[in-house]
């Protein structure tokens, strides 16, 4: 069978269980440290789940349910929605939270020489209402971040 999942989360059989469409803003509110997980969908074989929970013990992946990382929570969320939903159908198809760990490769070092990427002058720019820098943790806009 073919099965896709769409970056909402929604699957080709429709939302998850719950009614929710998977996973939102999955990278807003992770803490530095905090765990991180991307959500794929796997197929497997020789194995038959009794829990939303549980992991195959082989499994092949398929697709990623998005290309954000989430929570540990939010990929529980996921999880019990859509492999509650696969127990249900009996399909060979499962949801699996990858853990990652994100590596800033070539990224500054405070104190040391820096060299910036050049950006083309045709490159879109932001509206000029626009503030310079996104809100900071209390939502206001900041103009610098000096």
């Amino acid at each position: 069978m073919a099965y896709s999942v769409s970056a909402d989360g929604t699957s080709s059989g429709g939302r998850v269980p719950d009614g929710s469409h998977g996973p939102v803003g999955l990278q807003d509110g992770l803490a530095p440290g905090a765990p991180r997980f991307r959500l794929w969908i796997a197929s497997y074989a020789d194995w038959q789940p009794a829990a939303w929970n549980q992991v195959p013990p082989r499994a092949t992946a398929v697709e990623p349910v998005d290309q954000a990382l989430c929570s540990a929570e939010e990929a529980a969320l996921f999880l019990q929605g859509f492999n509650s939903s696969m127990l249900a159908h009996h399909e060979p198809i499962w949801a699996v939270a990858v853990p990652i760990t994100l590596c800033y490769e070539g990224d500054a070092v405070a104190g040391s020489p820096v060299r910036g990427h050049v950006f083309p002058l045709d490159e879109p720019t932001a509206p000029p209402d626009a503030p310079a820098f996104p809100p900071d943790e209390s939502g206001s806009p900041l103009t610098s971040r000096g």
